[in-house]
């Protein structure tokens, strides 16, 4: 009984690491890159974060997938691979810059309103801000505008998330928790067992003295 039991807590031993892999992997999934954007859609659902201003999204574009098996019968999840474009609007007037002015104010007006756009591209270059983003989403949303909510600080890369509604988000937890269950699942069946064979106690001797 004395040899069951150390065995029992040397397998114990691997059980608890695997287990704890299997469990915390899933959540460990949501840091890496594209990850993390189901949970500032949600932040962002809930109102954390600033309003845009002038960046709204001006296009979405989802093209069907499927991870797992392709049959009908099989085990699958459909997914939505996402492309999302987002436009800013201009700064500055939009009048013609020789109305009202000679030829030679008009083209002073011009010449600085281009240095102004010039400047703002390159500042939006120099800080890796692309205006188009990527989101992996439960349903079909081509042409649904999003909302857009700016959830960087200030002097911080841009980081922003989308709202769709209430809905898009519990289709996309629930992908979530279908795609990884049967990991959770392991993970703490490998967690019980050890939890078992740490603590089972060697059978009292029953030997007649």
């Amino acid at each position: 009984m004395a040899l069951r039991l150390r065995v029992g807590r040397v397998l114990s031993l691997f059980l608890l690491p695997a287990g704890l892999v299997c469990v915390g992997f899933p959540f460990y999934a949501l840091t890496l890159p594209g990850g993390w954007d189901i949970v500032d859609d949600t932040r962002a659902a809930f109102g954390a974060g600033a309003e845009a201003g002038g960046l709204k999204a001006a296009a979405v574009d989802c093209v069907r997938g499927r991870t797992g098996s392709n049959s009908t019968r099989g085990i699958g999840l459909t997914g939505y691979a996402c492309v999302i474009d987002l436009s800013e609007a201009q700064d500055g007037p939009a009048d013609d810059p020789f109305a009202g002015r000679s030829r030679e104010e008009g083209m002073a007006e011009y010449d600085r309103r281009l240095a102004a756009q010039m400047k703002a591209l390159l500042e939006r270059s120099l800080a890796r801000q692309s205006n188009r983003i990527e989101r992996r989403l439960a349903t079909d949303r081509s042409g649904d505008l999003p909302a857009v909510r700016i959830l960087s600080a200030d002097g911080e890369p841009r980081r922003v998330g989308l709202v769709w509604g209430f809905g898009e988000l519990a289709w996309r937890w629930a992908s979530w928790l279908v795609a990884n269950l049967l990991v959770l699942l392991f993970g703490a069946a490998a967690l019980f067992a050890a939890k078992v064979a740490w603590k089972r106690r060697p059978a009292p001797d029953r030997t007649l003295r």
